[in-house]
C-alpha cells in the first residue's frame, strides 16, 4: 500500500514538472540507491569492521556456552548440597549469556544505524551536486521505480563518484 502511494505522489510530480517546466521534457535521472549504498567502498569498510566485531561477540558467546555445558555436566556428578551451588552458578551463567547477547546486538545496531546515516550523507550531496551540473530536474530512486530507460540510470557514475570523494578523504 505504503509503494503505491509512493507511486502516486511520483506520478504527481512527474506530471506537474511536465506541465510547469515549460519544456518539452524535463531530465530525469535513476539511480538504484541500494546498490550505490552496497557498492560504495565506505559501506564496504563498515561492514568489514561490525563483522569483525560480530566474530568477537560470537567468540565470547560460543566460550560462555562452553561453560554453561560444562556446568550442566558437571550437576550429574555432584552431590546434592554441591547441586545447589552449581545450579546457581548455572542460573547465573545463563543470564551473563542473555545479557551479553542483549547488549551486543543492541551496540551493534546502534552503531550500524550511526554508518548508514553517516553514508547516506555522503550519497545525498554528490547526488545533489551531480544533478545540478548536468542539468537534470529530477532524480529517482530506482529500487521504487517499476520500469525505467537504461540510458537514465546513474547509479555507476554515483558509486564512481562517491569512492573517488572516500578515498580523497581517507588520504
Amino acid at each position: 500500500m505504503k509503494r503505491i502511494a509512493i507511486s502516486l505522489v511520483l506520478f504527481m510530480v512527474m506530471s506537474s514538472v511536465y506541465l510547469f517546466a515549460g519544456e518539452d521534457s524535463p531530465k530525469i535521472g535513476v539511480i538504484y540507491l541500494r546498490k550505490v549504498f552496497d557498492t560504495y567502498q565506505k559501506t564496504i569498510d563498515y561492514d568489514k569492521q561490525l563483522n569483525e566485531k560480530a566474530q568477537k561477540i560470537q567468540a565470547k558467546k560460543d566460550a560462555l556456552q562452553k561453560e554453561i555445558e560444562k556446568i550442566q555436566a558437571s550437576l550429574e556428578v555432584v552431590s546434592k548440597d554441591e547441586k545447589e551451588k552449581k545450579l546457581k552458578e548455572l542460573r547465573e551463567k545463563q543470564m551473563e549469556l542473555r545479557n551479553y547477547m542483549v547488549e551486543s546486538m543492541r551496540n551493534i545496531n546502534t552503531e550500524r544505524e550511526k554508518y548508514m546515516q553517516e553514508i547516506l550523507k555522503d550519497i545525498k550531496p554528490i547526488i545533489t551536486n551531480y544533478a545540478k551540473e548536468n542539468g537534470y530536474d529530477l532524480i529517482l530512486n530506482g529500487d521504487m521505480l517499476l520500469y525505467s530507460k537504461d540510458d537514465s540510470d546513474l547509479t555507476e557514475i554515483m558509486v564512481k563518484k562517491l569512492n573517488e570523494e572516500y578515498k580523497k578523504a581517507k588520504k
